[in-house]
């Protein structure tokens, strides 16, 4: 197992080899991004040497297995939200339960309310926007800016 970031791994799966496989229902900062090691680290401390279990939901565009990830029993994802790591990721809310949306959504509020984790920034930069944000920068795009806060 070997952990990419703060919502994405790489596991040996029995039979199919070594697969890429996306948390559901969060977005953990990007490399560069506040914070984006330390929830790194965190998944890491959460799944490091542990049996991991994935309820698969489907298979992305880049043929990662996106599901939810369990760790003796707890949900991966559920924790990086509590501990203020990760968006809840509205847009692909599908991949969720209606019950888990709604305990995504708590978790999410009560770290931002608490001022946990990237919550201590006061106006954080969400990962699909920085996504965007690099795109834009890529294409050339005129009035494509970096956020003066993401070190480069």
């Amino acid at each position: 197992m070997r952990v990419l970031d703060g919502d994405s791994l790489l596991l040996r799966i029995e039979g199919q080899g070594v697969r890429g496989v996306r948390i559901a229902g969060i977005d953990a900062p990007e490399k560069g991004q506040p914070f984006a090691d330390v929830a790194r680290r965190a998944l890491l401390a959460k799944l490091d040497d542990r049996e991991i279990r994935v309820e698969v939901v489907k298979t992305d565009f880049f043929q990662r297995l996106v599901g939810r990830v369990f760790v003796e029993g707890r949900d991966a994802g559920l924790a990086q939200l509590h501990a203020g790591l990760a968006w809840h990721f509205k847009r692909y809310d599908a991949d969720l339960a209606p019950a888990q949306r709604r305990h995504y959504a708590q978790a999410e509020r009560q770290a931002r309310l608490r001022g946990l984790g990237l919550w201590r920034d006061p106006a954080p930069v969400p990962p699909w926007e920085h996504r965007a944000q690099a795109r834009r920068s890529r294409a050339g795009e005129p009035g494509a800016t970096i956020d003066p806060r993401t070190p480069r």
